[in-house]
């Protein structure tokens, strides 16, 4: 399937959907129809990001969100280099959890960034804000470096090798030399070297993929011709190094032939980058906008 330039689609959150049982638990099959958790590989991490960075930590506080029902802690990281993506200077990653005074909640999976700390951050806008982050898949998305004191070489640690039993607000404000105890780690220069591998790679998408989604605009193009744009519903996974956040725009061109839409699916958009799909769908409604329904790749 070919590769190229395509529209932006709608930030989702696949750091919602990759729940607290990868932290836990470690890696859980996904399917596609149920809100099953996953363990993301570097491909899925690259490909869910519109922005990869590597920054510091320069600032935290925690605050009620605004209907004061959840804690929220916001990071705001200087923003170093830009591996993918056109991130501002300073970005702010929120998440939710953390101490307000003496309330407050902690939420298991959650970065436990500290003042000072260096990162490489797999990112994503929230939905509500555009202009705040969250990390893609949790701490999933969130390697650490550090500097090997015995060799002096920079390190990255592998966020899932073994839990941070760490306080996320209120641990300590200088940066760790050393990693935790039992933690893997990788060499920067190699962690870089795989992560351009991942980014570079041609996005597929497996044939017999199935895709939910909702028809959210049509646009008439002539008596018995429309095209059409939906967005998937749900976040899709359909092999190791495939993912398919929500909100994903689907584009297709649908014809009016004895009494029904026929819909040829042709293109998805993912972070910005389209990836050529055959599939077709079949509508008896006379109005397409707000259907759901379900493609299945070809």
């Amino acid at each position: 399937m070919k590769v190229g330039t395509g529209k932006r689609n709608l930030g989702s959150s696949i750091a919602i959907s990759v729940a607290l049982a990868v932290f836990l638990a470690g890696p859980i099959a996904a399917r596609a129809d149920t809100p099953t958790v996953v363990r993301l590989s570097l491909d899925q991490l690259s490909q869910a990001a519109s922005d990869i960075v590597r920054g510091h930590v320069v600032g935290q506080e925690t605050r009620w969100n605004e209907t004061n029902t959840q804690s929220v802690t916001l990071t705001t990281i200087a923003v170093n280099q830009r591996l993918k993506g056109r991130a501002p200077g300073t970005v702010v990653v929120e998440q939710s959890g953390g101490r307000v005074g003496n309330s407050g909640s902690g939420v298991a999976g959650t970065v436990p960034f500290h003042l000072g700390e260096d990162y490489v951050l797999f990112l994503e806008p929230t939905r509500a804000n555009p202009s705040r982050r969250l990390v893609v898949g949790t701490m999933q998305g969130a390697y650490r470096i550090y500097r090997d004191p015995s060799t002096n070489e920079e390190r990255v640690i592998q966020p899932l090798s073994k839990p941070v039993e760490r306080d996320q607000v209120n641990g300590p404000t200088e940066p760790i030399v050393e990693p935790p105890a039992g933690r893997e780690t990788i060499s920067l220069t190699q962690f870089r070297q795989q992560l351009s591998t991942a980014i570079a790679a041609p996005l597929v998408i497996p044939k017999g993929t199935s895709i939910p989604l909702v028809i959210e605009t049509t646009e008439f193009e002539g008596v018995g011709r429309m095209h059409v744009l939906g967005r998937t519903t749900a976040d899709l996974f359909p092999n190791s190094k495939t993912v398919i956040p929500a909100g994903t725009q689907v584009e297709g061109n649908a014809q009016k032939w004895q009494g029904a839409w026929k819909i040829y699916w042709n293109q998805v958009s993912v972070r910005g980058v389209s990836i050529a799909i055959s599939a077709t769908s079949e509508e008896f409604s006379e109005g397409l906008r707000g259907r759901s329904i379900m493609v299945r790749v070809n």
